[in-house]
């Protein structure tokens, strides 16, 4: 199963999310891949170092010099393995992103996009940070037109509904392409300023693009970002961002993996 997070403007918290996700997961049978073609965010916040031969980079070159499909499990590593003693024995296995955005630039065989094929086929949970969503990026298309549901991270503003309101249409055209309805697109809110999740969500219906939301993550900066990653087991237990998220990982599980949706072929999926 593929769940894709991403946003539509700025960066309001996407990796917190994918990454909270895949620690709080029911089961081991996941990882996180990232997918934003503007790099990855996961090395860096777990200070894995530079790798020649794991993660999204090696595995376009894999693809360029090879017909066959890659095997992605050759291409994960788990972040933890480079952490301290504290961070061993729980894995957070991750495709990590690109170091340099220049290597998915002037693709005339479509290597990324066969990276994206391999992703949404490969079996267990794969949770991808998509980024932000750019209209062009055929790989985003791909990953959300397959995805079993799309979580939209936003924060409650009235430049971010704005935006969303503009921006939403075009997912759910992807999704329908992907043979989805609408209701597999769900937001993600971060924080209840300057205005409540509910609110968010209404003025979205008032102006019919009804979107549902799937979870309210609070807005606590110094337990986001490098520090989901990074905290001591005891300090994450006692997260309330971990505890939303973990919250959302069981709803998830229990809806999408138990009554897994049905997908049609890739063909033609993202297409709209």
């Amino acid at each position: 199963m593929l769940i894709s997070v991403c946003s539509l403007k700025g960066s309001p918290g996407v990796t917190t999310v994918a990454a909270g996700l895949a620690l709080t997961w029911p089961g081991d049978d996941r990882f996180i891949a990232e997918c934003d073609p503007s790099g990855g965010d996961l090395g860096s916040w777990a200070r894995v170092p530079t790798q020649s031969t794991k993660g999204v980079g090696p595995l376009i070159r894999a693809v360029a010099q090879s017909s066959a499909r890659p095997d992605l499990n050759d291409f994960i590593v788990d972040v933890y393995d480079w952490q301290g003693s504290a961070q061993q024995g729980r894995g957070l296995p991750v495709l990590l992103g690109l170091d340099n955005p220049d290597h998915v630039s002037g693709d005339p065989e479509g290597n990324w996009n066969r990276v994206a094929r391999a992703i949404v086929t490969h079996p267990g949970v794969v949770i991808a940070d998509a980024g932000r969503v750019q209209p062009a990026a055929q790989t985003q298309r791909e990953l959300i037109a397959r995805s079993a549901v799309v979580l939209v991270v936003v924060q409650p503003s009235i430049e971010q509904a704005r935006y969303a309101r503009a921006r939403l249409p075009l997912l759910t055209s992807i999704r329908a392409g992907g043979g989805h309805d609408a209701s597999t697109v769900r937001l993600v809110v971060i924080g209840e300023k300057p205005y409540h999740p509910s609110e968010f969500a209404g003025f979205l219906a008032d102006a019919k693009v009804p979107t549902p939301v799937a979870a309210q993550i609070p807005f606590e900066p110094d337990k986001a970002g490098p520090h989901v990653v990074g905290a001591e087991p005891k300090r994450q237990r006692r997260s309330r961002v971990l505890g939303a998220l973990a919250a959302l990982a069981v709803a998830l599980e229990a809806e999408f993996v138990e009554h897994p949706v049905e997908n049609k072929e890739m063909t033609g999926a993202a297409t709209a």
